[in-house]
């Protein structure tokens, strides 16, 4: 099986698992929103080479989860699925070194966006994990 297929439906799952409760996506709005996210994570600067199908499929959802914005409802119903997801394929350490990667660049986003000169540990602008 290709490696994006793999990695798409691993992302389509932990998706509907993050749904909100009582509420199921049909199959259709659950790949175009898989899609959305693999494009907006690449958007964000997120890349995946190297890894497997499921540690990239954990780096999109956390690409997910700060662009659904931290701290909201749907940021944190997609952390929960991410978790599980995570503990079920043996990838909690990754999960958890990926989430503080992707909220390391959202704090450098934000010193940014008020002015103040802040780049990555790596001096080239992506962080280490995710470069």
């Amino acid at each position: 099986m290709f490696f994006k297929t793999r990695m798409r439906r691993l992302l389509r799952g932990m998706i509907e698992a993050a749904a909100p409760p009582g509420l199921r996506p049909d199959h259709g709005a659950t790949v175009a929103r898989a899609l959305v996210l693999e494009r907006a994570a690449i958007a964000f600067g997120l890349i995946w080479q190297g890894l497997s199908p499921a540690q990239a499929a954990l780096v999109v959802i956390h690409g997910a989860r700060a662009l659904a914005g931290l701290g909201s409802a749907e940021a944190d119903r997609l952390a929960g699925a991410a978790a599980r997801f995570a503990a079920q394929h043996g990838l909690e350490a990754f999960s958890v070194a990926i989430a503080q990667d992707v909220l390391h660049i959202e704090r450098l986003r934000a010193l940014r966006r008020q002015g103040h000169a802040a780049r990555a540990p790596s001096g080239d602008g992506r962080l280490p994990m995710l470069a």
